[in-house]
């Protein structure tokens, strides 16, 4: 089993704790953090947690401590003058927001449901510790006693404001709470899998089933993939779990768990606020079985099993982009609020999907008043929804109109619609040919809205390393022999995706491409020590087709795998090429007695069919997966192997496989040996020489994109990382930096006048003989900043961090 990735001491905050009637949670959360800071433990402010949907169970303050045990503290923010009196557990109040009371059978009540979770794994079931507290932050034990409260047979563990000055007394007081629920402390496994299980683990496993073949075959193998306990890392978890900011992206590659992220907050956010009206949308239809299901698994994870998805709930919509007649989409829905006829991609004048979509999203903005339908949309995929062909008043009509259909909030002045949204630039199958380091709404939004907020993901636990490092390799070229064909330039991108570049992107440089290694690594490195990955070319489509249903009809008797879920073949090319291969891969298999299923036949919505193997192109298969991925029809690639657009076809599809892959194609190219170079590298370094580099297509960096943009007038760049970059001599007057991570830049001798730095980590800087009269630098992490020469005129350093 591996170690979920969160560090010693993890405190999540679902909730700011800025709001007046909040302080008193503050106080007690603050000390809380103080006094476990070394320990074993994840706490939460406020953990999710729902009986039903008119009743909300989330604990003020929930903690995981490996020795304690579980600890809720319920907190009333109160004065001693506001308690009447007490009655057994029930406490009278009055100028409070209710008359009554039960704090601490509430927070034992929220105890038992927390515990619930536990009940069905063997190692932790009646082995938890359970403690409850009240916390009483404006209230001193003495005022507590003068009342005569401690005399009362009902008086509960209480911490009070005098215990918060004090962490030793604190500590002491937690540890000597009376058990509720009797149980021992944790050994290491017993914690691991506790974290597991909290984080979502019932979420992510899939069943196990006996499998009748020999120890070392794919179907025991898997079985052993299955009850590893899979995990969300630190990001996840506090990316999953926070309060919405206004606008927010979550950036990642494949694997990295975007959607099961946006899964659980559309299901978080419907048991938070029952009265929103929420929206899902997605763009490939084979993901309506699988976003509905995990949905689901999400509602009954957060309510103890009590609710699911229930698809006469008019408050949580789950839509494709397009729709169809017998499935209401987005579109569609629009088209019928605005008494608008809908049209489909036969009827325009792209007849493609994204960019007809595009263009009749065009139509209805020019032509329609669109409504305020939504409270709250989750929109995945948001990458394929782009067109490069056709804007409505300079921005992407799809995302435009999903602004549109929002629902205002104003506060302060500003307007904040609630946006959620995914994407991966590499995924993007309609190869538009631009990044998006700012993020995809930002030419969307009014200058009266915040700022969107992008959380990248870099960790990729779907896919064995192997595999990633030939999806990338393939993808932008990097054993090519005429040269890459795209590349990353920014050292930060890099770490985004998982690597680290060593030397300069100059034409004839050698450089070092290395997939760097996190605590996460992929089972199947330990399970299996065979063949993960495997390229074969055939003469003909016939003979590659025949060798497909040998090794499937092999894996179902010897391997002991299960033909649906578990096996799925991915045919590449475009348009009716594809469907030409889908068919004759249908009718071999066929007579070999091999079940196929095509998704979406008959206008189904389902991708899997029961006793069945899936046969799909690339854009179906799109975020889906499989333990083994058979891809055929590599030759339709390597005939045009100089396309991006279709050498990300084959990044898709490889990135579809949670165990093994087999490649192959029909004739001989030069595509083919470039494959196999990239197959025989052992370990996670490329080392190559650039020739030939495209300077035209390399992707620019946040640097390049940000002077660009400054150039053009644009002062706002909230939120940005820009580490190890320089800007020396640049003239930067009154940009707008908030948040952004600056460590190690280079602003010698920069103008920097009115420049906003607040909240953004400054660490290592060098601004000598820069220019900074009247910066801000509220709230800015300065550790080790080097100011020698600069002009710190009226500059404002409050709360600042300067070591």
């Amino acid at each position: 089993m591996t170690d979920i990735d969160l560090p010693k001491s993890c405190f999540i905050a679902t909730e700011k704790l800025d709001n007046k009637g909040e302080k008193g949670e503050y106080l007690v959360w603050q000390s809380i953090k103080n006094v476990f800071v070394n320990h074993d433990i994840l706490a939460y402010w406020r953990y999710p947690l729902f009986n039903t949907k008119n009743q909300r169970k989330e604990p003020d303050i929930l903690i995981f401590e490996k020795k304690i045990g579980v600890i809720i503290i319920e907190v009333k923010a109160i004065n001693i003058e506001q308690i009447v009196s007490i009655n057994g557990h029930l406490w009278q109040y009055k100028n409070f927001y209710t008359n009554q009371g039960n704090p601490y059978q509430q927070a034992e009540n929220q105890l038992f449901n927390v515990l619930d979770y536990f009940s069905t794994e063997p190692s932790l079931s009646q082995q938890i510790k359970g403690r409850v507290l009240i916390a009483l932050p404006f209230i001193k034990s003495e005022a507590w006693q003068e009342k005569g409260f401690d005399k009362l047979p009902s008086n509960p563990p209480i911490i009070f404001a005098n215990d918060l000055l004090n962490l030793d007394s604190l500590k002491e007081k937690i540890i000597n709470t009376s058990t509720v629920v009797e149980g021992r402390e944790l050994d290491s496994q017993q914690w691991k899998i506790l974290l597991s299980i909290i984080t979502g683990k019932s979420v992510i496993i899939s069943p196990t089933y006996r499998v009748l073949t020999k120890d070392n075959s794919k179907g025991k193998i898997i079985n052993k993939l299955i009850n590893y306990y899979h995990h969300l890392d630190l990001k996840q978890e506090i990316i999953s779990k926070k309060n919405l900011n206004a606008v927010e992206g979550i950036k990642g590659t494949a694997g990295t768990g975007k959607t099961l992220l946006l899964c659980q907050k559309a299901a978080y956010f419907h048991l938070k606020y029952p009265e929103w009206k929420i929206a899902f949308i997605f763009f490939s239809r084979s993901l309506y079985e699988q976003i509905i299901t995990l949905i689901d698994k999400w509602l009954r994870h957060f309510s103890n099993n009590k609710i699911g998805y229930n698809t006469f709930d008019k408050n949580l919509l789950i839509l494709h982009g397009w729709g169809n007649k017998n499935q209401e989409g987005f579109y569609s829905l629009i088209c019928h609020q605005t008494k608008s006829n809908k049209l489909r991609v036969n009827d325009t004048y792209s007849q493609s999907p994204n960019d007809s979509l595009a263009e009749v999203c065009c139509q209805l903005l020019e032509n329609k008043k669109i409504p305020a339908l939504f409270d709250l949309i989750i929109l995945d995929e948001a990458q394929d929804f782009l067109s490069s062909r056709w804007l409505f008043q300079g921005k992407q009509p799809f995302l435009y109109l999903v602004y549109n259909a929002l629902a205002p909030n104003y506060i302060n002045g500003k307007e904040k619609k609630k946006l959620i949204y995914a994407y991966d630039e590499i995924q993007c199958l309609n190869q538009i040919g631009e990044t998006y380091q700012r993020g995809l709404f930002a030419d969307i939004l009014p200058s009266n809205h915040p700022s969107e907020k992008i959380y990248t993901l870099t960790n990729s636990y779907r896919t064995p390393k192997r595999i990633i490092n030939t999806a990338f390799a393939i993808n932008m070229g990097w054993c090519r022999p005429l040269g890459v064909l795209t590349m990353i330039k920014s050292a930060h991108n890099w770490q985004e995706i998982g690597y680290e570049l060593r030397g300069n992107l100059q034409s004839n440089n050698n450089i070092s491409i290395e997939r760097k290694n996190h605590k996460y690594i992929h089972p199947l490195d330990n399970f299996d020590r065979g063949e993960i990955i495997n390229f074969q070319s055939f003469y003909s489509r016939q003979e590659e087709l025949n060798y497909l249903a040998e090794k499937i009809l092999y894996n179902l008797r010897y391997d002991g795998l299960r033909p649906s879920r578990q096996i799925l073949v991915i045919v590449l090319g475009n348009g009716y090429e594809s469907q030409i291969i889908e068919n004759q891969c249908r009718d071999v298999l066929e007579r070999n007695a091999i079940s196929v299923y095509f998704p979406h036949q008959d206008n189904s919505r389902q991708f899997w069919q029961d006793g069945a193997v899936t046969v799909c192109n690339v854009y179906q298969a799109k975020g889906n997966e499989a333990f083994l991925v058979y891809i055929i029809g590599c030759d339709r690639i390597a005939k045009e192997e100089d396309n991006i657009s279709l050498r990300n076809q084959l990044f898709v599809a490889l990135t579809r496989s949670k165990g093994w892959v087999y490649l192959s194609g029909v004739g001989n190219y030069v595509m083919y040996s470039e494959l196999k170079e990239v197959l025989a590298v052992k370990g996670d370094s490329f080392n190559l020489t650039l020739r030939n580099l495209p300077e035209n297509i390399i992707k620019a960096s946040e640097k390049e994109d940000l002077l660009k943009r400054f150039a053009l007038g644009n002062r706002n760049f909230k939120y940005l990382c820009l580490s190890g970059e320089s800007f020396k001599g640049c003239c930067l007057d009154n940009i707008n930096l908030i948040g952004s991570n600056l460590e190690k830049i280079n602003f010698q001798q920069t103008s920097l006048e009115k420049a906003k730095f607040i909240n953004a980590d400054l660490k290592d800087v060098d601004f000598r003989n820069a220019n900074l009269k009247n910066a801000k630098f509220i709230g800015a992490n300065l550790t080790r900043v080097n100011f020698d020469g600069a002009n710190l005129t009226n500059v404002d350093f409050s709360d600042a961090k300067m070591i």
